[in-house]
C-alpha cells in the first residue's frame, strides 16, 4: 500500500531555513466507522502516526 500512496510523488531535499511542518489528510468522513477503517489501512500500511480527529 505504501508503494501505491507513493506512485506520481517526488522527493526532495529539505530547505535550510525554518523547519516547517507539512500535512496530509487521507480523507474526511461523515461516518466514524469509515474513518476508523481508514486509520487501521493506513496503520497497516506501516503509519505509525495516523489517528481520527473529531472537528
Amino acid at each position: 500500500m505504501k508503494k501505491e500512496l507513493a506512485e506520481g510523488t517526488t522527493t526532495s531535499k529539505p530547505s535550510t531555513g525554518a523547519k516547517k511542518l507539512y500535512h496530509v489528510q487521507i480523507g474526511a468522513y461523515s461516518v466514524k466507522k469509515n474513518a476508523d477503517k481508514q486509520l487501521a489501512k493506513a496503520k497497516k500500511a506501516g503509519f505509525k502516526d495516523a489517528f481520527v480527529k473529531y472537528e
